[in-house]
Formats: structure tokens, sequence, C-alpha cells
């Protein structure tokens, strides 16, 4: 998988927490990602491993809020140390057992490399949080220019006509 790829990925896995009226939407482990799902072995995606869903769910909701504080950290530098702190949580086994790995696990391992490539390839600094109040969406702004602000034309519609009404009634 591309870094950039991955990078949108893990946005969308960050973008499922729970923020102002919008709820949790990860709820199940069938709410993550097929992107996401790619990165781990088909067996481990299909089984999970031996740990009830809601702890998989628990541990996977874990892995999203320290990737969000890692890629909203503000700096390239922060970021790496952020992610190389939950590298050293999930180091990759190299044991010859073959009891599965939790899902976050195999997730964080499969992931921040490639998350860690992205940032060394200067992309996160177009990694933006949508200014609308409404939406917060976080997003990787891949426009050819770089002057996307908002997540959606929806959200830069809504933002544009406040804007006018404003100015109009004031």
């Amino acid at each position: 998988m591309d870094p950039l790829d991955a990078l949108e990925a893990a946005l969308e896995l960050i973008n499922s927490r729970p923020l102002g009226r919008r709820p949790d939407a990860l709820e199940h482990l069938r709410d993550i990602s097929p992107q996401l799902l790619e990165l781990v072995p088909r067996q481990k995606a299909t089984s999970a491993n031996d740990t009830p869903a809601w702890r998989s769910i628990a541990e996977v909701r874990q892995l999203r809020d320290t990737l969000a504080l890692a890629l909203l950290a503000g700096t390239s530098t922060q970021a790496h140390q952020t992610l190389e702190e939950l590298m050293d949580i999930n180091p990759p086994e190299a044991s010859l057992d073959r009891t599965p790995e939790p899902l976050a696990a195999e997730l964080a391992q499969a992931l921040i490399p490639l998350l860690q490539r992205a940032a060394t390839e200067g992309a996160l600094q177009w990694v933006l949080v949508c200014p609308d109040p409404a939406c917060r969406t976080v997003f990787l702004n891949r426009a050819h220019n770089r002057r996307r602000r908002y997540c959606s034309p929806r959200c830069g519609t809504r933002a544009r006509m406040a804007r006018h009404r404003q100015r109009q009634s004031g």
C-alpha cells in the first residue's frame, strides 16, 4: 500500500471518533475500513482473534486515538516520536508460535511504518482539520494547488452561506 493511501485510511479511522453530536462510528469489527483490513493477513482479519469482539474494538479505538494524537501533533518530529512510541508498544513479533496477535496490534505493525514513511515524505503538512465547527473532519489535502480548506464542497458551501448571511444581516 502506498504511504498516502495508508495515511488516508488512518484518517478514515480517526474520523470514526465521536465528536460533538457525532457518535462513535466504530461499533463493530465490520466498521473498520477495508483498506485497513487489507494490511492484516486475511485469516486474522476475518477471525480477528480469540479475544471477544468488544475487546478488539476497544483496542482498535485506543489505536485510533493514539494515531489521532500522532497525526494531529502539529510537527513531523512530534508525529515521528509518537509513532515510534506506538511501535514500541506493538513491536513486530518474530516468534514461531501461531497464536494470532490482537487486531489492533496487527494494524499498528502494518500501518505505522507506512505512516512514518508518509511523515518523512512531508505528507503530514497536508493533513488538515475541516474548519467548519459542525464538522471537524480530518482529511488529506490532495488538491494539486493545495488550496483546499474544507473536507467537502458541502462544508465549504455551508461556511460561505453563513458568511453571506452574516454580512446581509449586519
